[in-house]
C-alpha cells in the first residue's frame, strides 16, 4: 500500500490529484477528461495485487452550484468501453456518492494495486469512499471478476452537509450505498459490516493498559444471504474513547500508522474507524 495525504482546491482539484497518485502506484489511466467548463470524468484500471484481475473504477464530479452541491459520483466495472458514457458503462455498477464541494478540502489518498481508498474533510464531515476489490477469502479464480464500490449513498441531490439515516460512510453500511459483483454476473448489495453493525460487547473498545493501546478490528462485508464477502483491505474498527478525527495513530512497536475518521457527522463512541496508511 502507499498514501498520500495534501489538500485539493476543490471535488475537480481531488480527481486531478488522485489521477497522479494512482498512477504511480501502478493503477492506468483509460479515461481522464477534464474540460475547463464541465464535468470531469476519471476512470483507472488496475491487475490487482495478483496482476491477472481486471478492476475498472471511475469518478464524475456532478456540480449544481445552484444548490451548492459538488459531489463525485462513483462506479466500478470489470470492463471499459471507450465509447461508453459514465452512467452507460458496459456491466458497471450504478452511481453511488462521494459528497464533497468547492472549497479547499484536505485529503488522504490510500492506495494498492486492489483498491483505492480516498478520505476527504469538508468543513465539519468527514467523507470516504472505497473502490476495487475486498481481500476475499478464497483463492484467485473462485470467485471470478469481483469488483466493488463503497460510497456514501446513492442520492443524487445529496450534498456534503447533509446528516441522517441516509448517508453514511462503509463503516456503517447503508445497502444501496455500495455494489458487490456476485458470481453470477449481478451486483450484490452488502447489508452490513462487522464488527460496528454486529452488537458485539468488543465494540465498547476501551484502552487495553495504562499505555492506552487500543484494540482495532478488522473490518469486512457482510451480505445477509451469501455471508461475510471480503476484507475491507487497511480498515480497522476501533472506540470513540479518546480519539478525534484527522488524528494518527501508531501501533504499540511503532510499526504501523493510522489516520482516525468519523462516519461523516456522527462522532459517538462506536462512529470512528481507523485506516492503515502504509
Amino acid at each position: 500500500m502507499a498514501w498520500e495525504t495534501g489538500t485539493a482546491t476543490n471535488h475537480r482539484d481531488v480527481l486531478a490529484k488522485l489521477a497522479v497518485f494512482a498512477v504511480a502506484q501502478g493503477w492506468g489511466v483509460v479515461r481522464s477528461l477534464t474540460p475547463a467548463d464541465g464535468e470531469h470524468e476519471l476512470w483507472l484500471q488496475s491487475g490487482g495485487e495478483s496482476g491477472k484481475e481486471t478492476i475498472f473504477v471511475g469518478f464524475r464530479t456532478e456540480s449544481d452550484p445552484a444548490n451548492d452541491r459538488f459531489n463525485v459520483a462513483l462506479r466500478c466495472s470489470p470492463m471499459f468501453s471507450e465509447g461508453a458514457l459514465f452512467h452507460e458503462m458496459p456491466n458497471s455498477s450504478s452511481n453511488k456518492y462521494i459528497y464533497l464541494w468547492k472549497n479547499t478540502i484536505p485529503y488522504y489518498f490510500v492506495v494498492n494495486k486492489d483498491r483505492i481508498i480516498v478520505i476527504a474533510q469538508v468543513s465539519t464531515k468527514s467523507h470516504a469512499c472505497y473502490l476495487g476489490k475486498l481481500r476475499q477469502y478464497c483463492s484467485l479464480g473462485h470467485w471470478p471478476r469481483q469488483v466493488v464500490v463503497f460510497g456514501e449513498s446513492d442520492i443524487a441531490s445529496g450534498r456534503w452537509s447533509n446528516e441522517g439515516g441516509d448517508y453514511s460512510t462503509f463503516q456503517n453500511i447503508i445497502p444501496r450505498a455500495n455494489a458487490v459483483l456476485w458470481v453470477d454476473n449481478t451486483y450484490l448489495n452488502v447489508a452490513r459490516n462487522y464488527p460496528r453493525q454486529g452488537g458485539f460487547p468488543a465494540l465498547d473498545g476501551k484502552p487495553i493498559n495504562s499505555s492506552n493501546d487500543r484494540w482495532m478490528i478488522q473490518m469486512f462485508a457482510i451480505h445477509n444471504e451469501h455471508g461475510a464477502l471480503g476484507e475491507f483491505q487497511g480498515c480497522f474498527y476501533l472506540s470513540g474513547r479518546d480519539v478525534a478525527t484527522w488524528q494518527r495513530l501508531t501501533s504499540p512497536d511503532n510499526s504501523r500508522e493510522y489516520v482516525i475518521l468519523q462516519n461523516i457527522y456522527r462522532a459517538g463512541f462506536i462512529d470512528y474507524m481507523a485506516v492503515e496508511l502504509a
